[in-house]
């Protein structure tokens, strides 16, 4: 081959055709080069390379080197001349070449450091087809030419791999790699479509894919273990991300803004020891999550519009809490074996959610918050028995049935507001709400039962309740704040038979039209104000044990009040209003007028002054 290059370059370059000359001279000379033997002998210690003639000479006298070989400042051409350069002891750098076009290192089998290729903005190929090993970690960056890059045969990496800002590189397949020793992180690569690993088994730290604005396919079918955060953010033409062998993530996962995210298939996973965030993906429609069982720190599943099922049937723990929310499609939510929530179970403002399966919970640390699901039917939670904060339900306009049966006990509040199907509430176990109860503007709820309840620690509010009938607290003891009863126009009983003491500032009952008796019989004390308005029903009124009411005793519009039986009360040390009950005799109150130190209104009842 070599003499026939000699004999085309005679004639070529003896005829005037430069051109041809030269090209054909090209060819000869590397022609030249590939024939010679190769040496065997290693540099010793660091090598740094600038020029061809450098390139040439090393190339001549030596296949590898035992430290850091660095090869920069290339004005021009490829690195032919190192053609059997098979190990690199060191780290292998080539950075700054601004001529080079072509790197080809067709011996190179083993780095022992790293391999940097940064800042080469010509190069448009890099073949290193008999890599198969790299010590540390693999760098490829800011070479805004680079569009094929042949890692063919590279088995290990021992630290990260690094692909940042190639901006014409359009394929990654690294067929061959079967273990990373720390990072993958692949950057800013506009042009990158495809991502194939398809023998990694292990990626030691973080798996990091972002801001690849033209990536659609991330393929890495044997990828078991993650040992750092998993992140998929902000890659707008991402259709598919399949991981199917992978179980663990050490730290995070992370997919978050990417665009066209139509499946992340993760089958297999078992555990993510810190936070799991799927968020701002606006077309994906199926999360499953099918062998989950623990989450170290937080689930997040938010403001994924198109998201219609949020399956993990496994899922025992997270410790961090769970929030599902804004998920504008979402449908069914199933984390049926889920045991406890460290924090927060929140799930909320997800339109279409029609069915959510809660019932392996058991306890919650924090806050359960299910609010503003306008479509949620039914909020089951059969063998919850503690919440250690608040429970609240809210704004939940289809919830027709809510089901607490096993919760005894609240830290903090009960709050069920705004739900305006409601017509059931199951609460027959609990007995302790430290703060409040608040059941309020449930338009539906036909009673408010609660058995067991002993204490309430701040208060109790049952108001604009439109078809409640019944409020029935028969073990309730002490309310330690206000006690409010209020616009509940079908409220026909109201039963607290146990109830001793209400703190401050009130007991208030106003504006329930269909009460006609409210009978307190144990009742020995309120802490500050006791109002009774506007009950148009109402005819007795009865508080035979009442010694205090420090502040205020108000009992006024109550047109079918005849009764009113509180004759332990000795005085109402401020105020006391007793006015416009038509058929009320005085009774009782013309001591109570004697004794008070305070002011009085009494007037526009029965037999006595007209009010002003």
């Amino acid at each position: 081959m070599v003499t026939s290059l000699r004999r085309r370059a005679d004639v070529l370059c003896s005829g005037g055709l430069v051109l041809a000359c030269l090209l054909v001279v090209s060819d000869l000379v590397y022609a030249e080069d590939t024939a010679a033997p190769c040496p065997t002998a290693q540099a010793s210690g660091d090598v740094t390379l600038r020029t061809s003639d450098e390139l040439a000479a090393f190339g001549q006298r030596f296949s590898g080197a035992t430290g850091t070989l660095v090869i920069e400042g290339l004005d021009q051409g490829g690195l032919q001349s190192l053609r059997c350069l098979q190990e690199v002891g060191g780290t292998l750098r080539l950075e700054g070449n601004p001529g080079a076009t072509h790197v080809s290192l067709p011996a190179l089998e083993r780095v022992g450091g790293s391999l940097w290729f940064l800042y080469n903005p010509r190069v448009q190929s890099v073949e290193l087809p008999r890599l198969t090993g790299v010590g540390g970690a693999l760098w490829v960056a800011h070479s805004d030419a680079l569009e094929r890059l042949d890692l063919s045969a590279l088995q290990r990496v021992g630290e990260g791999m690094f692909l940042w800002r190639n901006r014409a590189l359009e394929v990654v397949e690294l067929g061959s790699l079967l273990d990373l020793g720390h990072t993958l992180e692949v950057k800013e690569n506009e042009a990158l479509t495809e991502l194939r690993l398809g023998l990694l088994g292990r990626i030691g730290g973080r798996l990091d894919l972002r801001d690849n604005r033209s990536l659609q396919r991330v393929v890495m079918p044997q990828v078991t273990t993650v040992g750092d955060l998993a992140v998929l953010v902000d890659n707008p033409a991402l259709a598919t991300a399949r991981f199917d062998q992978l179980q663990g993530i050490a730290r995070s996962l992370m997919v978050a803004r990417n665009g066209s995210l139509l499946e992340l298939s993760v089958p297999a996973l078992h555990s993510v020891g810190w936070e799991l965030t799927v968020r701002d993906n606006p077309h994906l429609s199926r999360l499953d999550l099918p062998q989950l069982h623990t989450v170290g720190r937080a689930l997040l599943i938010e403001n994924n519009p198109s998201l219609r099922a949020l399956v993990s049937s496994n899922l025992r723990t997270a410790s961090d809490g769970i929030t599902v929310q804004s998920n504008a499609s979402l449908e069914r939510v199933s984390l049926s074996s889920l045991q406890s929530v460290a924090r927060d179970l929140c799930i909320q403002q997800n339109g279409r959610l029609s069915a959510v399966d809660l019932g392996g919970l058991e306890s919650a640390d924090q806050r359960v918050l299910v609010l503003s699901n306008p479509r949620l039917e039914a909020l089951r939670l059969p063998r919850l028995v503690a919440v250690n904060w608040r429970l609240e339900v809210r704004e939940n306009q289809r919830l027709g049935n809510l089901e607490l049966p096993l919760l005894e006990s609240v830290g903090h509040g009960v709050h069920v507001v705004g739900n305006a199907q409601l017509e059931h509430m199951d609460l027959r176990s609990l007995q302790t709400v430290e703060w409040v109860l608040e059941v309020v503007e449930n338009g539906s709820l036909a009673n408010l039962t609660v058995p067991a309840l002993r204490l309430l620690g701040k208060g109790l509010s049952v108001q604009h309740n439109g078809a409640i009938s019944a409020v029935d607290a028969p073990s309730l003891s002490e309310v330690g704040g206000a006690l409010l009863v209020r616009n509940n126009p079908g409220l026909k009983s109201f039963t607290m038979p146990a109830l001793t003491q209400v703190g401050a500032p009130q007991l208030v009952v106003v504006q329930n039209p269909a009460l006609t008796r409210l009978e307190l019989p144990l009742l020995q004390r309120v802490e500050h104000s006791l109002r009774i308005v506007e009950n148009r029903d109402l005819e007795v009124l009865s508080f035979p044990r009442l010694e205090a009411v420090p502040r205020q005793l108000s009992v006024a519009n109550n047109p079918a009040l005849r009764e009113l039986q509180v004759p332990g009360l000795q005085a109402v040390d401020w105020h006391l209003e007793v006015r416009n009950n038509p058929r009320l005799s005085l009774g009782d109150l013309h001591r109570l007028q004697q004794q008070n130190a305070g002011t009085v209104l009494v007037c526009g009842n029965r037999g006595g002054e007209a009010c002003r």
